[in-house]
């Protein structure tokens, strides 16, 4: 199972509503026979413009494994490209589209991922969809969220 340990941001520049985002995150594979960590780093960028938001990511992950049993380190770059139509103040529609890319697994390689989302006051239907070479994936995510003020940190 994965875990992530150390999430952190390492700078997030704003200005109105649009926002640049350099991260990192270091992957722990505690229970995993064949990976044992690596190292995540992002760039996201978000525009705001009236009532649509636009939004691209890259991520490229080096995941140090275990060989045998596999032959080398996992290498993977993600990009993402997200837009949100806010519709009013209680809902808002979504569209994502992404690629996987040098990925050592020629079933995931050059994969593409699409989805939609609807998002209703607190509660947001996704529908993915993922081409990979030989099969596709259909995921289907309903999320509830709720936040809530946990006071002043001194």
């Amino acid at each position: 199972m994965t875990k992530f340990i150390l999430p952190f941001l390492l700078t997030t520049v704003m200005y109105a509503n649009n926002t640049f985002t350099l991260g990192y995150q270091h992957l722990n594979f505690d229970n995993s026979k064949k990976k044992d960590n690596g190292n995540r780093v992002s760039v996201h960028l978000k525009y705001q413009q009236s009532t649509n938001i636009y939004q691209i990511a890259y991520e490229n992950t080096h995941t140090n494994t275990f060989q045998p049993p596999l032959h080398k380190d996992l290498h993977v770059d993600k990009l993402y490209l997200h837009y949100t139509k806010i519709l009013n103040q209680t809902q808002a529609l979504s569209f994502y589209f992404g690629t996987l890319e040098n990925n050592i697994m020629k079933q995931a390689n050059n994969a593409k991922m699409y989805g939609i989302d609807y998002r209703y006051q607190n509660f947001n239907f996704t529908q993915y969809y993922t081409h990979f070479k030989h099969f596709d994936v259909y995921q289907s995510d309903i999320a509830y969220h709720h936040t809530f003020n946990l006071g002043t940190f001194k």
